[in-house]
């Protein structure tokens, strides 16, 4: 939107060869920063290498969606417990392609979701890289970069040990969909931010970055639209008084940086316009019966408030109140100090919009995030459905480091201080499970029970009775079926099979005359006269009902 980048606002204009030289340590400051989360999590995770991994739960429904990815058949995102699937399938066609690269056609991986595994730590990295690239091309230090990367890993080790396991909270190396949405998350604000304070060339990022969010999930067609509008308004404040003026300079003379922005929208676009098309109204019509339900929000801003704190501290509220004034504090005052403290250079006003702009994104997401806890997550207890707004605690404690790294460039100190944070931060990723590839879900009698009930099966349909809290297995083994080219279907409510999509869902034909097996719920008694073929991570496999089963 600005019509004018950084630059130029401040009157500085540097020689080419100075540009050059700065674009050079871009690209190595990218290429530093992803070589090294990449390598960090790849490293720790070398058994994706060699251990075959079998999913279930969530991971074997978005690896039936990636199958259908890889013949490029599918046209909407992952499932939602509320019945619909979210709105594109961005994610998964990542997936599909590692899925394709490193076990279909290279054989690097000995199971197709260690493929998907390798491609979701790749894409968290490269845009990790992105945000200490951005960092650095706004501070013009590559301290500044390495604050940031510090940050980053110290974040996701940091959130691992103060957060409890059973919400499964690796958020740089884990498929689960809440977890995949903070990096991403993280990039879209810091290039929000970028574009805010007028470095138009980034808008590109933004739209990629944005789309990819809202493929997602669709709590981002309210978050995107809302940061975007803060970051157009913060983009025209410096021309204020002729804002209609600036837009149609930016339109007339910027459209190298617009263009590709419009371009990529018009891929993302596609297949979700495609969908609506085809299937109209589709998934967009229970988003709207989901909306004016009773299940959506209906809560107060008290509850919101202490909903949203808990990202910045997990324990007592006056902690997390004390952490949330703490670090705000901090980063207005360095964003505000940023002149008198990077003294003698030109980088500094520059910076200082950069900084207070990424302050202005982060006070609006956390507005828009209070609102959309109280009007639209139906389960408090359900920490993971924000678990994308830890970025913006990390983008506040990212602009209190790049003001200081900034001023303290020419100082030997900062940067001994930087380096040991560095080497902290990657000691505790090497330590911690939160850069571990998270397998937690991986259930390797799946493949071996449906192999065994293939064959017996002999060519028939296997059909599988899933009952309360079974359909998690369940998922898994029609994933193998499919993989195995066996026949497979489920039976039972509408509400525990949708996820498997209508192509693994029982007609009530075909549950008369396929070969029936029964999941149970654990804990589970032995039934006299019932075979007990399976026991896997969330049910039990019998041939028969088992009438007095718990």
């Amino acid at each position: 939107m600005a019509v004018e980048d950084e630059e130029t606002q401040a009157g500085i204009g540097p020689v080419a060869g100075r540009f050059g030289r700065r674009s050079s340590v871009g690209r190595w400051v990218w290429l530093g920063s992803f070589a090294l989360l990449a390598g960090l999590m790849l490293i720790r995770s070398s058994f994706l290498f060699t251990t075959r991994l079998y999913e279930t739960a969530d991971e074997a429904d978005n690896s039936i969606l990636v199958v259908q990815a890889e013949h490029f058949a599918l046209l909407h995102g992952n499932y939602s417990r509320e019945g619909f699937f979210h709105p594109g399938p961005a994610y998964l066609y990542v997936m599909a392609a590692g899925q394709w690269l490193f076990h279909d056609a290279t054989h690097l991986v000995p199971t197709p979701w260690n493929g998907q595994l390798v491609a979701i730590l790749l894409l968290n990295s490269a845009l990790m890289a992105t945000v200490a690239w951005i960092v650095y091309s706004w501070a013009r230090s590559v301290w500044a970069a390495v604050a940031a990367v510090a940050l980053i890993v110290g974040l996701a080790a940091a959130v691992d040990v103060g957060v409890p396991e059973v919400i499964n909270r690796n958020i740089l190396a884990a498929s689960w969909m809440p977890d995949v949405y903070v990096p991403t998350f993280l990039a879209f604000l810091v290039a929000a931010a970028s574009v805010a304070a007028g470095r138009t060339s980034h808008l590109w990022l933004l739209a990629a970055t944005g789309w990819l969010l809202i493929h997602g999930h669709v709590a981002f067609l309210y978050f995107v639209p809302l940061i975007m509008a803060a970051t157009a308004a913060a983009a025209l404040w410096p021309t204020r008084r002729a804002p209609w003026a600036a837009i149609w300079r930016f339109l007339r003379h910027r459209w190298p940086h617009y263009l590709p922005a419009m371009l990529i929208s018009a891929v993302f676009a596609l297949p979700i316009a495609a969908d609506l098309i085809l299937h109209w109204p589709g998934q967009f019509g229970m988003y709207v019966r989901y909306a004016r339900s009773a299940k959506a929000g209906h809560h107060t801003v008290g509850e919101a408030i202490r909903y949203v704190l808990w990202y910045w501290a997990p324990g007592p509220l006056w902690l997390a109140i004390l952490v949330t004034g703490i670090a705000v504090a901090a980063g207005l005052a360095v964003a505000a100090a940023v002149p008198s403290l990077v003294t003698a250079s030109p980088a500094s006003l520059p910076l200082q919009r950069f900084l207070l702009a990424a302050t202005w994104v982060g006070a609006a997401t956390t507005a828009g995030m209070i609102y959309y806890v109280m009007r639209g997550v139906d389960d408090l207890n359900a920490a993971y459905i924000g678990f994308f707004y830890w970025s913006v605690p990390l983008l506040t404690f990212l602009v209190a480091a790049t003001g200081l790294t900034a001023a303290r460039q020419g100082r030997g100190i900062a940067k001994v201080a930087v380096a040991g944070a560095l080497v902290v931060a990657l000691g505790s990723g090497a330590a911690s499970p939160g850069l571990l590839a998270d397998v937690h879900d991986n259930e390797p009698a799946l493949f071996t029970t449906m192999t065994a009930l293939a064959a017996s099966a002999h060519g028939r349909l296997i059909v599988l009775q899933v009952g309360d809290f079974t359909e998690f297995d369940a998922d898994g083994l029609v994933l193998q079926a499919e993989r195995l080219g066996a026949r497979a279907c489920l039976a039972g409510p509408s509400s525990s099979v949708f996820e498997v999509t209508i192509q693994f869902i029982c007609r009530p034909p075909q549950e008369s005359t396929g070969v029936t097996y029964w999941l149970h719920r654990l804990p589970y008694s032995p039934v006299a006269g019932v075979r007990v073929i399976a026991r896997l991570r969330y049910a039990v496999l019998t041939a028969r009902q088992a009438r007095h089963s718990r």
